[in-house]
């Protein structure tokens, strides 16, 4: 979300949307630090003059989930390729883990 400010004097640009870890801000493209206002509500710093506010929402447990997830993909490709080249190597063969004296 970006926003336009045009301010007579330095201050606040809050917003009336929850403040929530995840949150990035930019001021003119330089990282800006995100306070709480009000407790719930999100505010950053803007100097005198007209400014781009650019807000964006990058969450840390999104990048964790995903990493857990490749991660678990992963796993679970190499699990069945090595399944897959260990029966290719050792073909069972006719009555193959019959005991030799019958079952039972």
């Amino acid at each position: 979300m970006t926003v336009k400010v045009d301010s007579q004097a330095p201050g606040f640009l809050v917003l009336s949307e929850l403040y929530y870890p995840g949150w990035q801000a930019y001021v003119d493209g330089q990282e800006a630090k995100i306070y709480r206002a009000n407790y719930a509500f999100r505010a950053v710093y803007s100097d005198k003059g007209q400014h781009d506010v650019e807000f964006r929402f990058r969450p840390w447990s999104f990048y964790t989930g995903a990493a857990i997830t490749g991660i678990s993909l992963l796993g679970v490709v190499i699990y069945f390729w090595i399944a897959l080249r260990n029966r290719l190597r050792s073909p069972l063969k006719a009555g193959a883990g019959i005991p030799p004296n019958g079952p039972g």
